[in-house]
């Protein structure tokens, strides 16, 4: 089966790249790439206009992401470097454009799969003949967006935090659910080691569901109403403030097991792909969900082998 991922390749796209390849090696890359060309006339004009409270807004955020990302780097990659990803590029503003459908129609996807990228638009949905899949960190419909994580943690809604594989439709984050996994937590994780947590989690789901698509189809389930969809424009510098307090005080309640819910045939997937089983299995084979006393794995440690 032909499986393309979309994804800037950042420390957890990279990360589920090399889960991916190592028992997909055939699988295509492609990475959206920004660059000064990308910004419009009108958006460097409100950049010149822009106050300094919200450059400086701007400035932190930038910096602390950068920061996140580092340590995202060193607990995923505890070798101490990122392994090579190869892929085509495609500016961002070319991506939804006509150049971006040729390029993914020449690489003739069944499965297209998102790890974060920007929002795509119809044409280049239907390319792919099987589906579009999302690999989202944040328990949707609950948190969808950026930062959802965050946003879960800082109100210390530890049963919210979580990655989810759902497919992809014109909204932001709101296709049919294929699997959702809440990681084991502890109230002194921050963002970095949870969202590490999650990317150990998606990995084996996507594994999983890629293994189960591939013999039949996998329609999901429907998200059910509700749940909010934050932008990056709304996370402030007293976000993280205020997981820090949550962590020095303990007051984020902890997670002892973690739980996964799948809305596809496991057993599927597991016969499917018997060289490489999943480290996450279940005895039930339909929207299980699962409980397993104790975390699974401590991103302190080296991260489970593909």
């Amino acid at each position: 089966m032909r499986v393309v991922v979309l994804s800037t390749c950042d420390a957890i796209g990279s990360y589920i790249i090399e889960q991916l390849t190592a028992v997909r090696p055939e699988t295509k890359v492609v990475k959206p790439t920004w660059d000064a060309s990308d910004r419009g006339i009108a958006d460097a004009v409100r950049s010149c206009a822009r106050a300094p409270a919200r450059s400086l807004r701007r400035a932190y955020l930038d910096r602390r992401s950068s920061g996140c990302e580092r340590e995202l780097a060193s607990l995923l990659f505890p070798a101490g470097r990122k392994p090579p990803v190869r892929y085509a590029k495609v500016p961002s503003r070319l991506l939804n454009a006509d150049h971006g459908v040729a390029l993914l129609r020449s690489l003739e996807p069944e499965v297209l799969v998102l790890c974060g990228c920007p929002i795509l638009k119809q044409p280049l949905l239907a390319v792919p003949t099987k589906a579009t899949v999302n690999v989202h960190f944040g328990i949707a419909p609950e948190y969808r967006g950026e930062d959802a994580v965050l946003h879960a943690l800082r109100r210390r809604d530890s049963a919210h935090v979580g990655v989810t594989l759902h497919h992809v439709d014109l909204g932001v984050d709101t296709g049919r659910l294929l699997a959702r996994g809440r990681p084991a937590l502890d109230p002194a994780d921050d963002e970095a080691v949870a969202l590490a947590k999650c990317a150990a989690l998606a990995a084996p789901l996507l594994r999983e569901y890629l293994a189960a698509v591939e013999h039949d189809d996998v329609p999901g389930v429907a998200q059910p109403p509700g749940g909010r969809t934050y932008r990056y424009a709304d996370r402030r510098a007293w976000h993280d403030l205020q997981l820090w307090l949550n962590r020095r005080l303990g007051r984020t309640p902890a997670q002892p097991s973690e739980r996964i819910s799948r809305y596809f045939d496991v057993t599927v997937a597991n016969a499917a792909s018997p060289s490489a089983p999943s480290p996450i299995e279940s005895p039930r084979p339909m929207t299980a969900t699962e409980a397993r006393p104790g975390p699974r794995w401590d991103p302190r440690c080296p991260p489970p082998a593909a």
